[in-house]
C-alpha cells in the first residue's frame, strides 16, 4: 500500500502549488481592480473583497497597491470565488465572441 504522505508525515499540497495558487488568485484580483465599474457589478463578491477592490484603485503608489493585491488574494482564499471565475471565463468570452 503506498501511502501518499511525505517523508516529514506531510500530505497536502506543496510549498511551489500554494503560491502558484495565490499567485493565480492574486491575478485574478487585479483583473478584477482593472476592470470598469459596470463589468464589476456583474459580480457577487463579499462586502469586504468589494471594498477592498475599491480601496486598491485609489491606491497611487506601487508598492502600496502591489501589497492590496496581495491582501485581495488573501480576501479571495477564503471567499467562494467559484462564481467569480465563471463571470470571468463568460465575460472572456463574449469579448471574444465580438472580435470574432
Amino acid at each position: 500500500m503506498e501511502d501518499s504522505m511525505d517523508d516529514n508525515g506531510y500530505d497536502g499540497p506543496s510549498k511551489s502549488q500554494l503560491k502558484r495558487d495565490s499567485h493565480a488568485l492574486q491575478e485574478m484580483g487585479k483583473q478584477l481592480v482593472e476592470m470598469p465599474e459596470g463589468k464589476l457589478q456583474k459580480f457577487t463578491l463579499p462586502e469586504s473583497l468589494k471594498e477592498a477592490i475599491y480601496e486598491a484603485r485609489r491606491l497611487k503608489s506601487r508598492e502600496a497597491k502591489r501589497r492590496h493585491l496581495q491582501y485581495i488574494g488573501k480576501l479571495m482564499r477564503i471567499s467562494d470565488i467559484d462564481d467569480i471565475q465563471i463571470t470571468l471565463e463568460n465575460d472572456i468570452w463574449l469579448i471574444l465572441s465580438d472580435w470574432m
